[in-house]
């Protein structure tokens, strides 16, 4: 096995696991398994992150299981809801995706 299947496999069976971190959420209509972290976003904003600096989420979820990568600005619907995507960043299989309610900020 090699090192990028390691991590691939331990985006799966640890960092997104239900058991562990991650839950289910549908994201445009498909059910997957991700994770929100309050915790990431709040260290981004503190880095005076222009993009990120008034985002309401920070989702982490498998590229495999997303949409084709979408560019700043563009709506995604999670669990029903609609968000706009502040900055989407890919790094070995994972997907870090940052997001503001509504179609405009402050809407």
């Amino acid at each position: 096995m090699t090192l990028k299947d390691e991590i691939l496999a331990d985006i799966n069976n640890v960092f997104l696991s239900e058991d562990d971190f991650g839950g289910k959420h549908i994201v445009n209509h498909k059910e997957i398994i991700c994770m929100f972290d309050d915790d990431k976003l709040t260290e981004r904003q503190g880095s005076n992150e222009l993009a990120v600096s008034d985002s309401s989420a920070l989702l982490f979820a498998n590229s495999s299981d997303l949409p084709t990568r979408m560019p700043n600005g563009s709506r995604i619907e999670i669990d029903g809801k609609i968000y706009v995507i502040d900055d989407w960043k890919e790094n070995l299989g994972m997907s870090e995706i940052v997001l503001h309610h509504g179609e405009s900020r402050g809407g």
